[in-house]
């Protein structure tokens, strides 16, 4: 169930509902390895790969080019067993496409006003625990295969899922505020091919 984020606006779903494929293993391997991030120190936790040109065509289809020089990375992303309350370090806002969503929610919590823990010994204080942090809920959505959501990046939040499942999604993330891309990209008209649509 998604809360209503009006007080706490951090995420947005977009009037988009773009038909592309799951991700697969095979395309993992055959693409480019990006970055991964693990928090927890064993097998869960976020992977990104290069996004090839079609599915990057695809997913800037619906972003206006005034924000194109903007755009930090297309990537596919696949997160197995959820991920730790973190601030992304790499962008301040991303669109999500949901390829697969493993019954996942994203969960926002309130800033408590301190620093993180770094990871691996990054310098970037950006991950959290809700035990030490006292991290307080404050709005959640899940998404379903198929939808698209833009996120404040730049606000703590965590993906929680049961610990063998899995969640792909493509994945635009931006050198620019969430109020900013939302504005732009709502009063964008964009033009899917047919093909891509979902009905």
């Amino acid at each position: 169930m998604n809360s209503d984020p009006s007080s706490f606006p951090h995420y947005a779903k977009l009037p988009f509902s773009i038909n592309l494929p799951q991700l697969t293993p095979e395309q993992c391997s055959e693409a480019r390895f990006l970055a991964s991030y693990n928090p927890f120190k064993d097998e869960r936790g976020l992977t990104y790969y290069q996004a090839d040109q079609y599915q990057r065509d695809v997913v800037l289809s619906i972003v206006p080019p005034s924000l194109h020089s903007r755009v930090e990375e297309v990537s596919l992303c696949r997160i197995l067993g959820g991920a730790a309350p973190h601030r992304d370090h790499d962008c301040q806002s991303k669109i999500n496409f949901y390829l697969k969503t493993g019954d996942a929610r994203t969960i926002y919590f309130k800033d408590p006003g301190v620093d993180g823990i770094s990871y691996h010994n990054d310098s970037r204080r950006h991950i959290f625990s809700i035990k030490e942090h006292r991290l307080r809920r404050v709005s959640e959505f899940q998404a379903q295969a198929g939808e698209v959501f833009l996120l404040d990046t730049s606000q703590i939040h965590c993906v929680a899922m049961a610990d063998d499942a899995e969640r792909h999604m493509v994945t635009i993330s931006f050198r620019a505020d969430f109020s900013d891309v939302l504005k732009e990209v709502t009063s964008y008209e964009a033009v899917l091919p047919a093909e891509l649509r979902r009905h």
